[in-house]
């Protein structure tokens, strides 16, 4: 278990968690309210904070994707039977975030905490979309800008993000769909990073 801490980061309008959900099965976000149980401050669950933001409040040029709570810089969260995957930096959406895969009646989530505070070790570029990311039991740091050539897969999907932030609410919608078709397990991938790149969150 990897302990999360409270912060501003990122487009954040004063500290306070974001507690979202992803499911692997859709390709997007769904509403986190029935998994509040999984996390937790010590030893008492989420809803001991006053709920600042609901899921699916209308935010003008996008819809919350999340739940937000009022926390104190620093509050430590943890989510209980979540599998740590990594923490990385959106510093222009999410801020600091930590991600954690769940399995839920045989189906693939990952919990998102975001705004996280500098007492986050930052251990990625970004979101686990491959499902692993343990080594040894320990998270994969991320790669220093000396190390070896990048993959041929990291380099299209570093090529795939770049466009997606040039693609309009259509375009991104069309290509889902396109790959929703042709590779139902990439779609779930990319439709997280699909969102990123248009919502900016």
């Amino acid at each position: 278990m990897s302990t999360f801490y409270t912060g501003n980061t990122g487009r954040s309008t004063g500290p306070h968690l974001d507690f979202r959900v992803w499911s692997h099965e859709t390709g997007g976000y769904v509403d986190p309210s029935s998994f509040r149980g999984l996390v937790s401050s010590g030893g008492q669950g989420v809803d001991q904070f006053p709920q600042t933001s609901p899921y699916g409040e209308d935010r003008g040029s996008y819809i919350h994707q999340g739940i937000d709570y009022g926390t104190e810089i620093g509050t430590p969260i943890e989510v209980q039977g979540g599998r740590y995957l990594t923490t990385f930096d959106d510093s222009d959406g999410g801020g600091i975030t930590s991600q954690y895969e769940i399995t839920r009646d045989g189906k693939k989530f990952d919990v998102l905490l975001m705004h996280g505070n500098a007492d986050n070790s930052v251990l990625s570029q970004g979101a686990v979309t491959d499902g692993v990311s343990l080594l040894n039991g320990s998270p994969t740091p991320p790669a220093s800008p000396a190390a070896a050539d990048p993959t041929p897969e990291r380099v299209e999907a570093v090529e795939r993000t770049k466009a997606y932030k040039d693609m309009n609410k259509s375009e991104i919608n069309t290509e889902y769909d396109s790959l929703r078709k042709s590779d139902p397990v990439k779609a779930a991938s990319e439709g997280l990073a699909m969102h990123r790149a248009y919502f900016n969150k």
